[in-house]
């Protein structure tokens, strides 16, 4: 995963190595995409502007450059060789950062592989190509209509925008966003999974106002240190400087923190797109069969598992497994479901504004209060019947 402190962090600071360290406990945990990414502007990039405040990176005409050349290709090795100068290489950052990211180039070449296969059947082929086609379009069209949407619920925002959005063939993921202000959109995964655009971009683009907003509360504790350490006497008083600060600083990296980010993302994505159904907000069919009952009994759950290692509840809360892994008795992602119950809980309370300029240690009071209120409504210890 890659680390997003390094914008944040000055030459004038780097010999704090400890300020270092504690800045990448809390800036990991908005880490949900890939290496920060700087998009580069080449003449093969199709760049659409629009009135819009920030700019679009359609890969279609990139795709559609490639498919003129790949029938002719004599070998597989020919193939990738096209695939990389028409798509990746102008998308570069991109396709390095956020798409392959740490999946090595074995990894690489088999998705590449499974594509070409799909793209060169006679039958199933030409449609794929079609609806990929139809993919980019529609996915720019909607992307112009959702962010008018999010800027006017967050008109107050102080102007929030991401600064580049990919529409793209990804592989592995329908949507992204990360710190750096980048939003990529799987077109394949969209197009394929038939998900609603509308949904998924809204999802990405709300989390990109979190993402400036938690930079910001960064930002002010890195002042708070610095104000500290000009001040220091002595060793104990460093430590004790180092200590008071990783106390602030642990909510960012708490479940209860994740689980707001997520579930504030997915409702505000049925919020913006009042027709799509509970399924497609949730992107599952089987999680918007869960009832209430339910939700109290993964609340339980969530409250047990936060106590492990990140690592431990972040997959198994968060992650899209099509099987369970062992010793994961949960659909995948029902932490989506969980975070957007809690979300609709708080909106009962605050304002949406509200929520979102929450600090994280705020943010994980008042999520560990609603979480205590579900566990308390929760009758069985058991998982539900209809799981």
């Amino acid at each position: 995963m890659a680390l997003f402190w390094s914008n944040l962090v000055r030459t004038n600071i780097f010999h704090w190595g400890w300020a270092f360290f504690l800045l990448l406990v809390g800036w990991n945990q908005l880490a949900l995409a890939a290496s920060p990414c700087a998009p580069i502007l080449t003449s093969s990039s199709k760049e659409t502007h629009y009135d819009l405040p920030f700019n679009i990176f359609n890969s279609k005409e990139g795709f559609n450059k490639f498919l003129e050349k790949f029938n002719s290709a004599s070998s597989f090795e020919e193939q990738v060789s096209l695939w990389h100068e028409c798509i990746e290489i102008p998308l570069f950052d991109f396709y390095k950062n956020m798409v392959w990211n740490k999946r090595d180039n074995k990894d690489r070449l088999e998705t590449l592989s499974k594509l070409f296969k799909e793209l060169k059947d006679p039958e199933n082929g030409p449609k794929l190509i079609t609806k990929i086609n139809n993919g980019f379009d529609e996915t720019e069209k909607i992307l112009r209509d959702n962010f008018q949407k999010l800027n006017k619920l967050f008109e107050g925002e102080n102007a929030i925008y991401p600064k580049s959005v990919y529409i793209a063939l990804t592989f592995n993921f329908l949507g992204k966003a990360n710190s750096k202000g980048v939003v990529g959109l799987g077109v394949d995964r969209i197009v394929n999974q038939k998900r609603n655009i509308g949904v998924i971009i809204s999802h990405e683009f709300y989390h990109i106002i979190h993402f400036h907003l938690y930079r910001k509360s960064l930002q002010s504790q890195l002042q708070f240190l610095q104000s500290r350490l000009h001040s220091l006497q002595s060793k104990l008083q460093f430590q004790k400087s180092l200590q008071e600060y990783y106390a602030a600083n642990a909510a960012p990296n708490s479940g209860e923190f994740k689980l707001l980010i997520e579930g504030a993302a997915t409702f505000v994505s049925g919020l913006l797109n009042k027709t799509a159904s509970p399924t497609e907000v949730l992107n599952s069919e089987d999680l918007a069969k869960i009832s209430d009952e339910g939700i109290y009994w993964l609340a339980s759950e969530f409250l047990k598992d936060i106590k492990e290692p990140k690592s431990y509840w972040d997959y198994k809360w968060f992650d899209d497994y099509s099987t369970p892994p062992n010793g994961i008795d949960l659909p995948a992602c029902c932490g989506y479901l969980l975070g957007r119950y809690v979300m609709q809980c708080l909106m009962q309370h605050f304002s949406i504004s509200d929520i979102t300029n929450w600090d994280p240690l705020t943010a994980q009071k008042h999520v560990r209060n609603i979480l205590e209120y579900l566990e308390n409504k929760n009758k069985s210890p058991n998982k539900p019947a209809n799981f």
